[in-house]
């Protein structure tokens, strides 16, 4: 990965980095492998193979809380939440538009230019190209004002 830029301000008590002065956060610090206990083996698996495909994706930063892991652009932008379930695990992406085909099952829209895509991850074999071409495009929506685009790695 590439070098992530300094974040604007740091909680001093969970260490967390942000781009906002005072992000409002849930200031805990929690091991990812906590979030994955009493469920699926699986689902610790999908995970691992969702992070790995995304590594070509640009450079990121994972923080975790007590129920879900964010993964943040280089200008501490959240692209990515991934929340372990028992049997699957939820996530969602931001877009500039609203796409209500498989494999997202709900959408929300918590800004006038920006939806929340929903999928669920069963399986290994759910993480395709169509699901990482959409994560790439959360990544870019949220790196706006960066000087290379993801496009143009």
């Amino acid at each position: 990965m590439t070098s992530i830029k300094k974040a604007i301000w740091k909680c001093p008590k969970c260490k967390k980095e942000f781009a906002k002065l005072n992000q409002s956060h849930k200031c805990e610090i929690v091991k990812v492998e906590t979030l994955f206990l009493r469920r699926e083996l699986k689902l610790f698996d999908i995970y691992q193979k969702l992070l790995k495909s995304l590594k070509t994706n640009g450079s990121w930063i994972e923080t975790t809380s007590s129920k879900v892991i964010t993964l943040y652009t280089e200008n501490r932008k959240a692209f990515l939440g991934i929340e372990p379930k028992k049997a699957h695990l939820d996530i969602w992406f931001l877009l500039d538009n609203k796409i209500e085909e498989f494999p997202i099952f709900k959408v929300l829209q918590p800004s006038k230019n920006k939806f929340g895509h929903f999928v669920r991850l069963y399986d290994k074999k759910d993480i395709d190209i169509y699901l990482i071409k959409l994560i790439g495009e959360s990544y870019n929506l949220m790196s706006k004002g960066r000087e290379r685009k993801l496009s143009e790695q």
